[in-house]
């Protein structure tokens, strides 16, 4: 897989959001449509709706996200979609990564309604640990876009400045590691010359 040559500096990051993009993608294609049509979903339709409506708003939203995301966080290959990195992080400003308490109620929802019953469908129980999982790359996306908004090139995109990096964060480890051994080194002559 090759990520743009024209968004240097991030290509690290671009990759793990079009990872995470193939995941629900496969979610959507694999996942949702399998445990809802060839598994035993279809036994909430003999429940109330109360009981029943919690696992519909499950499948319904956990599959909007596996779509929604699978095209969006992919519109990084596509110049047509997403020209620059600016306009690419913006598709993401408002919507689903800013809207956890809700997301996350809708899976205990589900899970409340999954334990009032004596033998919840194991597809419904499948679905809670896939919408789950959903939640953690969303986080994992956010935290990923975060990243990106540091970079240099979005900064620049945005003429905004560079991020001052501290003094001693550009410092190797290596170089730490001489530069103690001969600070000791010196002591140990200047103690030597001395004695």
């Amino acid at each position: 897989m090759e990520i743009r040559p024209d968004l240097p500096g991030i290509q690290p990051q671009l990759a793990r959001l079009v990872q995470i993009a193939n995941a629900f993608h496969e979610f959507n294609m694999e996942h949702w449509s399998h445990l809802r049509n060839q598994e035993d979903y279809d036994q909430i339709f003999r429940l109330p709706n109360e009981l029943r409506d919690p696992f519909e708003e499950l499948y319904r939203t956990g599959r909007d996200i596996a779509v929604a995301f699978s095209q969006s966080l992919s519109s990084i290959e596509r110049v047509s979609d997403a020209p620059t990195i600016t306009s690419y992080v913006r598709q993401f400003e408002a919507g689903w990564l800013h809207e956890f308490p809700q997301l996350t109620q809708v899976r205990d929802s589900a899970e409340r309604a999954s334990k009032t019953i004596d033998h919840s469908p194991w597809a419904v129980e499948e679905m809670i640990k896939l919408y789950t999982k959903q939640l953690v790359l969303l986080t994992n996306v956010k935290d990923t876009l975060k990243e990106i908004k540091n970079s240099d090139l979005y900064r620049r995109e945005l003429n905004l400045p560079p991020l001052e990096i501290p003094w001693y964060r550009t410092f190797d480890k290596r170089m730490v590691a001489i530069m103690a051994v001969i600070g000791i080194i010196g002591l140990w002559l200047t103690y030597r010359q001395i004695t």
